[in-house]
């Protein structure tokens, strides 16, 4: 029976930087890799929050992205 391994994770956080010319909002994207797979939601949370309140752009979105490998 095949598993799965954790291989990595990263950080993305979208910054809404405007609108296009059609009104659409246009976003700036910082990413951080290197998460720690026991790393809470919490914990990510709150390093969002404070990254975002460093930025001049409002934090509009955040997600964490993992890989993994079959075994």
């Amino acid at each position: 029976m095949a598993n799965y391994q954790f291989s990595q994770a990263s950080l993305t956080l979208s910054f809404l930087a405007g609108q296009d010319q059609d009104g659409n909002p246009v976003f700036k994207k910082a990413t951080y890799r290197n998460i720690k797979e026991q790393t809470t939601a919490q914990q990510l949370s709150d390093v969002a929050a404070a990254i975002g309140s460093l930025s001049s752009l409002p934090l509009a979105d955040v997600e964490k992205t993992e890989k993994q490998f079959v075994i």
